[in-house]
């Protein structure tokens, strides 16, 4: 008996000359090929992975973090009286060649390209590794999101002891990033 059910249960016949159940959601569809078995099962994977991904607001911040150093150009070369007829052939040059407030903004732009890596790194393996609190992310990567601004802000207005200590808390943040997700 207990093989008869067995048998039953795996949808195998119970005996040779018996048809072998298949559940209605695996059988083909007549005329379609299996089409719209792979249609449901192609939906269905796609909105569980809709469910399981979720955009956080650390995520958001290394949306933020991307656009931080292309702030930092438009206003270095605001600031340097950029013509873009005649300078954007090379524009990198012009920013060299940029003295006070402009070359102080180039140089946090170029800043601000280093430390994005691990920056997104940190809150990409926070997230992965699902060992930290989703608030403890979002605090850490809102605090370095935070420095960053204050450190282009001092760094742009030549304030050296703030702009340091600002550059400190966003590694802090960053190690703060790694360590929580283990």
């Amino acid at each position: 008996m207990h093989q008869i059910t067995q048998r039953i249960h795996h949808g195998l016949p119970e005996k040779k000359n018996e048809a072998r159940i298949v559940p209605q959601s695996r059988q083909k569809d007549k005329g379609r090929g299996g089409l719209s078995f792979i249609m449901r099962s192609a939906l269905r994977f796609v909105f569980a992975a809709r469910r399981r991904c979720v955009v956080t607001l650390a995520y958001f911040c290394i949306l933020i973090a991307v656009f931080l150093p292309l702030f930092c150009a438009a206003y270095a070369k605001k600031a340097a009286g950029f013509n873009f007829a005649a300078d954007n052939r090379n524009p990198r040059d012009f920013l060299a060649k940029t003295e006070g407030r402009a070359a102080r903004a180039n140089a946090a732009q170029q800043n601000s390209y280093e430390v994005f890596a691990p920056f997104a790194a940190a809150v990409l393996v926070a997230h992965a590794t699902g060992g930290a609190v989703q608030g403890v992310i979002n605090f850490w990567a809102l605090l370095f999101v935070a420095s960053r601004l204050l450190y282009i802000y001092c760094y742009i207005c030549d304030k050296h002891t703030l702009r340091s200590l600002s550059f400190t808390v966003g590694l802090v943040c960053i190690v703060a990033l790694f360590v929580a997700a283990f």
